[in-house]
């Protein structure tokens, strides 16, 4: 690699990006994560009813966190708020999910839980944005940026979400997203009940989460794709 100093390079992790760049200044960072214009949906405020929906999208296994994401839902549903859960995603791991459900039903919040399994219908993934309240990403370990936290924010969605691999070089903390801590339940719990009970720091996640879904449309990716070649070209 060290070879090609004289190349562009289009890199699309945080991490490959730090390390060529300290020998080719070309070296520029993208998006494949993108989003379609259809999915751009502009709201003020979410959190308006007394209940509260909560959003997960992802696999259904210990990676993502999901069983975190339910052991918040139940928490905080024993503190006295009124929660939904919608969990979305492909099961990974069978006899977690399974623990969980069994920790769901003794808490008799069974009514409150909608599982859905995995969707691929863009159409029905936005009416699950646009009808809830605050979308939790709670992976654990190092990833590059999830598709979702772009599709909430496209939607007007507030987003908790852990800092892991290069979430936290592309996000600001209580700016377009609230950070919490990885495999931490109590962590997202207490992120949830600053959202719902903190309306201007709800519409300024919700304002600038916008702003940053409108800057990763599939159109203007590409447009900043042929951009750097064409002054690549222009000045080499």
């Amino acid at each position: 690699v060290s070879k090609c100093k004289n190349s562009l390079m289009l890199v699309n992790n945080i991490y490959d990006y730090n390390e060529k760049l300290k020998f080719n200044s070309s070296t520029k960072l993208i998006s494949t994560s993108v989003i379609e214009k259809y999915f751009l949906y502009k709201r003020l405020d979410t959190c308006l009813n007394k209940n509260i929906i909560i959003l997960f999208i992802g696999r259904l296994d210990s990676y993502k966190g999901f069983e975190n994401v339910i052991k918040s839902f139940i928490d905080l549903n024993q503190r006295g708020l009124n929660i939904k859960l919608n969990l979305v995603g492909h099961t990974e791991d069978t006899r977690l999910l399974n623990k969980m459900i069994t920790k769901v039903k003794k808490a008799k919040l069974l009514s409150s839980l909608n599982k859905l399994g995995y969707i691929s219908d863009s159409s029905k993934l936005i009416d699950l944005y646009r009808s809830s309240d605050i979308f939790v990403n709670a992976s654990k370990f190092q990833e590059g940026f999830p598709r979702t936290i772009y599709e909430a924010f496209s939607n007007s969605l507030p987003v908790i979400t852990t800092c892991v691999g290069g979430i936290g070089y592309q996000l600001k903390h209580k700016i377009d997203s609230i950070f919490c801590e990885s495999d931490n339940y109590l962590s997202i719990s207490e992120s949830i009940i600053e959202l719902i009970s903190d309306a201007k720091l709800r519409k300024r996640i919700i304002r600038n989460g916008y702003k940053i879904a409108k800057e990763h449309t599939a159109d203007k990716n590409t447009k900043k794709i042929a951009n750097y070649i064409k002054h690549w070209f222009q000045n080499n």
